[in-house]
């Protein structure tokens, strides 16, 4: 889940020259889906929405001062949990965290960046995946805030221009 990316920066919709060539790559071994909408314009609301498979207000009330998912929602890692899957989340924190309800149902979870970047969340995720049973399958989610301002924080991708530019960054 790369918080805050828009579609229509990707090269798998049409953007050229592709800036995401890695993301195209592992677009042409999967499934695209090109009609897709967010559930709600916040990553709390979108994110509960996309682990239990229901719209927000089937979750809980849409108020960002008591948004929790309760225990009673199922999420999809506890489903994949019953079917035998190793389940992991490695979440950038921030609105998608623990403290939301968004641990339930996994093995392994860590949500330890505050609005982090992959930069925080790979090399854990990687080290789960070198350590998980081969022979079982698993779940895996991988979560972070590089494209999402105004949360950027120091990481590999964080100064995309020189220390000396001073233009905009989104292309309108």
């Amino acid at each position: 889940s790369i918080d805050g990316l828009r579609a229509d920066h990707l090269g798998i919709h049409g953007r050229t020259p592709s800036p995401t060539p890695n993301l195209d790559a592992l677009a042409a071994q999967g499934l695209v889906l090109s009609q897709s909408f967010s559930q709600g314009n916040e990553s709390l609301y979108s994110h509960a929405a996309m682990f239990t498979g229901r719209h927000v207000s089937e979750v809980a009330a849409a108020d960002y001062r008591t948004f929790i998912i309760p225990d009673s929602a199922l999420l999809v890692s506890e489903i994949l949990s019953l079917y035998g899957y190793q389940t992991a989340g490695f979440l950038a924190g921030g609105h998608v965290h623990a403290a939301y309800g968004f641990e339930q149902g996994f093995d392994h979870f860590d949500d330890s960046a505050h609005f982090g970047s992959f930069f925080n969340k790979v090399p854990p995720a990687l080290a789960w995946l070198d350590g998980h049973d081969p022979a079982a399958p698993f779940f895996l989610i991988l979560h972070g805030y590089d494209c999402h301002r105004p949360y950027a924080h120091p990481g590999a991708f964080y100064h995309p221009f020189d220390a000396d530019y001073s233009g905009g960054i989104d292309e309108i």
